[in-house]
């Protein structure tokens, strides 16, 4: 899981810059941090999280430590939704997540970074749209090869063990 964390992070910084759509490119990080949280053990996302959020840190420009700390919040929420209220995710439900979480994690860099709303907001909300849409090719996909990974989180620690 680990590796897989900072490969997505390094995916997220190399190749998914020069995939841009209109100046916006999807944050696969957080798609794979959503997908992760809702459909996996809490202890499996939260290295994920941390690890990526570092990575992320390290190869980004900007303020060290941001990425980790917005990473963490967006797992904080969705693992309370998911105590909570998300018993069995659906696909719906993953990618109306996604979106939440890739606007929420564009806001705040925006604010963070004092750039004018204006100049930024329909980029924050395209981005949310893309990710979204890449969240169901991903979904999709991981549904083809693995049709129980929609299941509640107590069946997936029995097929573990």
């Amino acid at each position: 899981m680990i590796l897989c964390s900072v490969v997505i992070a390094l995916l997220h910084v190399t190749v998914m810059a020069n995939m841009r759509v209109s100046g916006v490119m999807p944050n696969i990080v957080v798609v794979a941090l959503v997908i992760a949280t809702l459909t996996a053990p809490l202890f499996v996302s939260l290295p994920m999280v941390i690890i990526s959020g570092l990575t992320l840190d390290l190869f980004q420009s900007g303020r060290l430590g941001l990425a980790t700390v917005m990473l963490l919040v967006v797992w904080w929420v969705l693992s309370e939704l998911k105590k909570r209220y998300i018993h069995t995710p659906s696909i719906i439900i993953v990618t109306l997540a996604v979106f939440v979480a890739s606007v929420f994690y564009d806001l705040a860099s925006t604010i963070l970074f004092r750039i004018p709303f204006a100049s930024v907001g329909i980029r924050v909300l395209l981005n949310g749209v893309y990710s979204s849409i890449l969240c169901i090719i991903v979904v999709g996909i991981l549904l083809i090869r693995n049709p129980r990974l929609m299941q509640a989180e107590s069946s997936y620690v029995s097929d573990i063990t």
